[in-house]
């Protein structure tokens, strides 16, 4: 046996025995300790990505609306003001669907 495996030691299956643990009820611990921690990470991400998410939607919204009162002012052209505004969501959007991917 090599050192690496993961295979119980003597003094495991002494501990086992004393106190009466299955093989069957340690895996099941296991799993359903390493579930939780997906659970955890998987909600973890969803929070950030939900975030971001909202962070990208307002950078955008106030690219938008700064955009409408240039051109209300007159210190922009309609089709200056339509370029950022696509450009800038299409920016944002390539970033938010990267990061879902990710």
């Amino acid at each position: 046996m090599s050192s690496n495996t993961s295979s119980p030691t003597s003094e495991q299956y002494a501990w086992r025995s004393r106190h009466h643990i299955s093989s069957d009820v340690l895996l099941r611990e296991h799993i359903i300790r390493e579930g939780i921690s997906q659970s955890k990470q998987s909600a973890h991400e969803a929070h950030w990505s939900f975030l971001s998410a909202i962070a990208l939607s307002t950078a955008s919204a106030v690219i938008g609306l700064a955009g409408a009162a240039f051109l209300l002012l007159g210190h922009a052209s309609e089709g200056s003001v339509t370029a950022a505004v696509g450009l800038a969501s299409g920016v944002y959007s390539h970033q938010l669907s990267k990061e879902a991917a990710d």
